[in-house]
């Protein structure tokens, strides 16, 4: 029995991997596929510019850099395949997951010195929802952080519009 228990587990690893390799691949080619006057990479590795080379410094590459062609507006979207898309905190507060935050906040600071569009970028985390829907943003210095879910279990069509919603400008109050 403990030998069944064992050879399960990597199984359902390995599962999970899948979906979320599936799920990220989704979103990439699906707005490669929509939006004709982006650039879209997936992929795309980000250097740290350090002032002295670091062969420990982890690599960093989000999944989908978008990039308006016409205007520059850069967006920096992260999949997140993951059951829960809020954590725990010690005081039993839910609260979204601070590695996937620090994850994004990096990809977005490390690159802001690049050009303007790259220090206005966006950053979207983007998480599964199936029916609990949520959206919600964050300014963190000059840094706009959005938290994003799509709804997988909606019919084609309203997938659709929640993806290409995440890449409309939403006008400001």
């Amino acid at each position: 029995s403990e030998g069944h228990t064992t050879g399960i587990v990597p199984l359902l690893d390995r599962e999970r991997l899948v979906l979320f390799h599936i799920y990220e691949r989704f979103v990439a080619n699906f707005y490669r596929l929509h939006l004709k006057d982006w650039e879209v990479s997936a992929q795309k590795r980000l250097e740290w510019h350090a002032a002295e080379a670091n062969e420990r410094l982890p690599l960093m590459i989000p999944d989908i850099v978008l990039q308006e062609k016409t205007s520059g507006r850069m967006i920096v979207l992260d999949t997140k395949f993951t059951a829960h898309s809020l954590a725990e905190n010690r005081w039993g507060k839910a609260v979204f997951d601070s590695s996937h935050l620090y994850q994004l906040y990096a990809y977005l600071k490390s690159q802001e010195h690049l050009s303007e569009a790259h220090r206005t970028a966006v950053g979207i985390l983007l998480y599964p929802a199936v029916r609990n829907k949520f959206s919600e943003k964050v300014r963190l210095q000059d840094q706009v952080i959005r938290l994003e879910s799509v709804d997988l279990a909606a019919p084609w069509q309203e997938i659709e519009r929640q993806l290409m919603e995440l890449v409309t400008p939403t006008p400001t109050a």
